[in-house]
This record gives structure tokens, C-alpha cells and sequence, in this order.
């Protein structure tokens, strides 16, 4: 949900008020917060040990550390990620009606040292194989506004994923001119070899940066609040968009 919706952080003014409308909407009890920090901390949505409730909103459950994967069994608790350019991820497992979100920022899926990604801890965490998970990601930034300027990162990128994974440059935005980086190629590969079925994995073709501009000059905002598009120097807490993952029962007759 992006800049029509008002700003998703949870310290925004607002907020509270702006969450609890889409509960409501969604038709869930919870909402269960990850603070996302390019961990592999995974996180039931029903610990009891290192989660905590907002003094104003009993509903709303964050981990006290960070964490960038959420873990539900049930279909009142909605996971969800105040995000502003990286894409989120949602597995289902659907014999026990597990739903799993996980943040696929690039120092999630771009890991060194032989450290796993989040999403391979993700489905390594909740022990059932990947064969029977449904798989979709989306929601984040696009080659056309996001990459680094670093060339020994890049170097390292292409080595782990391919040239695909840096295919050319940045054509818009504050970063234009940088080697660019495709998050959703990234997350493809990184599925692929944890075992998924990426076949029908994707959302909307969207980028958070640019979509939805009349004008793709460097200036202006799009749809979406992106970090990559904000002025240098804005004030904290930055704007987010608001991600919710819930499970949806069939309507038993």
C-alpha cells in the first residue's frame, strides 16, 4: 500500500489509526510486525520469548530484535513489513495453512561467507519441503532506478548470480548511471536453489521508485514512498509502504 494510503511506519503520525483500517478491511484480529535488518532471524507470530505489543495498539506484535521473516498458523494474523523499495516474499504451505513473509531485500538474497539467504532460512526454519510451497514475491524496486556504483560488489553479484543479475545501467532516478541490479532475477535464482516452483511467483510489475510518475525525470514521486527516490537528507523515521500477508480460507458451505 503505497503514498495514497499515508505513511506505513510505525512511528509516523497516523499510523496506528491507518493499520488498524486495513485489519479491519482484511478482517484480522493481529498484525504481527518483523523489524527488518538484513538478518536470517526468523520469527513465529506467536513467540513469546523476544516480541512485544505497541502500548497503544495491544494488536500490534514487533520482535524486539531484528528480524526479516514472519511465521504464522493462523488466518487472523496478518504479517506484515513497512517497506519503501525492497520486495516481500510470501510462502504457503497449504496441508497445515503456514504462511511465511519474508523480507528479500539485496543483503538478503546477496549473501557472502557462505551464509544463507533469509528466504533459505525461511523455508529451512519451518522444515517442510519446499516441493509443497507456494511461492510469490513482488512490491520492490526495478533495474530501471536501482544498482551501486561499486565495482568490487558488482563483481561479486555477477560472480554469485550470473551477469543477468547486473544487466546494463540505471536509466532513472538518483542513481542513474550505476551498474543497475535486478532484485526480482536475484529472487528467481535464490528460489530456484532452495527448490521452489518459480513458474507463477510474480505480483504486479511495479517499481517503487518510478511507477506511476507522468513524468520520468529524476524529480517528482511515484506510487510509492522509495527510499532510493528520497531527498538527501530527509528526516527520520523515512515513509514506508505498508505490506500485509494473510491467509484467505475458502468459504466452507
Amino acid at each position: 500500500m503505497g503514498r495514497r494510503y499515508g505513511d506505513f511506519h510505525p512511528k509516523a503520525p497516523g499510523a496506528t489509526s491507518r493499520r488498524q483500517s486495513v485489519l479491519r478491511g482484511l478482517g484480522a484480529d493481529r498484525c504481527f510486525s518483523p523489524k527488518p535488518g538484513f538478518t536470517i532471524r526468523i520469527v513465529w507470530a506467536d513467540a513469546l520469548v523476544g516480541t512485544y505489543s505497541d502500548e497503544s495498539d495491544p494488536a500490534f506484535v514487533r520482535t524486539c530484535e531484528s528480524a526479516d521473516a514472519g511465521i504464522t498458523l493462523d488466518a487472523v494474523t496478518a504479517i506484515s513489513f513497512w517497506n519503501a523499495d525492497c520486495p516481500i516474499g510470501v510462502l504457503f504451505h497449504e496441508p497445515t495453512g503456514m504462511t511465511v513473509a519474508v523480507h528479500l531485500g539485496f543483503r538478503n538474497l546477496f549473501r557472502e561467507n557462505d551464509v544463507p539467504t533469509t528466504l533459505e532460512a525461511a523455508i529451512k526454519t519451518i522444515a517442510v519441503d519446499p516441493g509443497e510451497l507456494s511461492f510469490w514475491s513482488g512490491g520492490g524496486i526495478d533495474t530501471c532506478c536501482f544498482g551501486y556504483s561499486d565495482n568490487s560488489l558488482i563483481s561479486g553479484l555477477r560472480s554469485a548470480f550470473g551477469e543477468k543479475a547486473s544487466p546494463g545501467s540505471v536509466e532513472r532516478g538518483p542513481r542513474r548511471g550505476q551498474y543497475a541490479v535486478d532484485l526480482n532475477y536475484m529472487i528467481n535464482v535464490v528460489a530456484e536453489r532452495a527448490g521452489l516452483d518459480c513458474d507463477a511467483n510474480r505480483g504486479p510489475k511495479i517499481c517503487t521508485s518510478c511507477f506511476g510518475l507522468t513524468d520520468l525525470a529524476d524529480n517528482g514521486w511515484g506510487a510509492y514512498w522509495s527510499t532510493v527516490r528520497e531527498p538527501h537528507g530527509m528526516p527520520e523515521p523515512r515513509p514506508r509502504n505498508g505490506a500485509f500477508v494473510l491467509r484467505r480460507d475458502p468459504i466452507k458451505a
